[in-house]
């Protein structure tokens, strides 16, 4: 079985970043600092922040279904 690892569309997110704090609580998100290169995984770049990096820390759905199948975590 062939299959390919992609990031996620930065386009869902892009609007997040210029929420103030109060804002991104109204949806469970919060904004963070990387205090390290290593250890903060962007799920859009496929790669760790590097430190210093301004983030932004939301539960999401990958899989939205009705199934027991239904997938969602933070990221």
């Amino acid at each position: 079985m062939a299959y390919r690892i992609a990031g996620l569309d930065p386009s869902e997110f892009t609007d997040l970043f210029s929420l103030n704090d109060a804002a991104l609580a109204v949806h469970g998100a919060m904004h963070i600092t990387a205090a390290a290169d290593r250890g903060f995984p962007c799920r859009v770049a496929l790669r760790d922040a590097a430190k210093g990096e301004a983030l932004i820390l939301l539960h999401h759905t990958s899989h939205n279904v009705d199934t027991p199948f239904r997938s969602a975590y933070a990221i």
